[in-house]
C-alpha cells in the first residue's frame, strides 16, 4: 500500500486514469483501494468518484454494444454459449425477469461483465437495461465507497503506522471476499431452491 501511495502522488493523472481504467475491467478492489487513498488525502474524493462513475458507465455501454456486435457477427460462438450457460446458471429466470436480474448481477463477482454481454446478444431492451444497471451501479458504488471508507477509518483507528494500517486493511478485504463469496453461494442455493418449486 505505502507503493501505492508513491505512485498516487508522482503521478496523479495516471492515478485517476487508473480509476477509471481499473472500474472499467475490475472494479471492487481498486474502488476500495482508491476510497482508502481519498480518505487518507492521497488523492482527491470528488475526481475518485468522477472518474469511478465514468468507468463503471464506460463498462455498461460497450459490454451491451459488444454483445449486439457478437450477435450479429459471431452467432453461434462457443463464447457466447459459455456466457449463457454462466449466466442462465446464476440466473434461469433472466428472460423472464430482465431488470431484477441485471440489478442483481452487479452484486455477484464476475458476473455482471457477461451479463452485460449477454443482455446485448439477447437483445433486451435497452431501456430496461440501462435503467437496471444505472441503479444498480450507484448501489454498489455507494456501498464500495462507504466500504473503503470504513476499512481506512477502522485500520488507522487501531494503528497510525502506515504498513500495520495496510495489513489490517488488507485483512478486511479477504474478510469482505469471504462474505461476497458466502453470499454468492446462498443466492445459488436459493436459485436451486426456486427451480426445484
Amino acid at each position: 500500500m505505502e507503493h501505492i501511495e508513491l505512485y498516487a502522488q508522482l503521478h496523479p493523472v495516471l492515478a485517476y486514469f487508473l480509476v477509471f481504467f481499473g472500474t472499467f475491467i475490475e472494479g471492487e478492489f481498486v474502488l476500495i483501494t482508491a476510497g482508502i487513498l481519498a480518505h487518507i488525502g492521497v488523492l482527491d474524493t470528488p475526481l475518485v468518484i468522477t472518474f469511478g462513475l465514468l468507468g463503471a458507465f464506460a463498462k455498461i455501454f460497450f459490454g451491451y454494444f459488444f454483445g449486439t456486435v457478437l450477435r450479429k457477427w459471431f452467432p453461434n460462438s462457443l463464447f457466447l454459449l459459455y456466457i449463457e450457460k454462466k449466466i442462465l446458471y446464476f440466473f434461469p429466470f433472466i428472460k423472464e425477469r430482465q431488470f431484477l436480474s441485471i440489478f442483481l448481477s452487479k452484486f455477484i463477482y464476475g458476473i455482471n461483465h457477461l451479463t452485460l454481454v449477454f443482455a446485448g446478444f439477447s437483445k433486451f431492451r435497452f431501456k430496461t437495461f440501462l435503467i437496471a444497471e444505472t441503479l444498480s451501479t450507484l448501489v454498489w458504488f455507494t456501498g464500495i465507497q462507504l466500504l473503503s471508507y470504513f476499512f481506512s477509518i477502522t485500520a488507522l483507528s487501531i494503528t497510525k503506522d502506515f504498513k500495520k494500517a495496510s495489513l489490517i486493511i488488507f485483512s478486511l478485504l479477504i474478510f469482505f471476499v469471504c462474505i461476497k463469496t458466502l453470499a454468492v453461494f446462498l443466492y445459488k442455493l436459493y436459485v436451486v431452491k426456486e427451480e426445484r418449486k
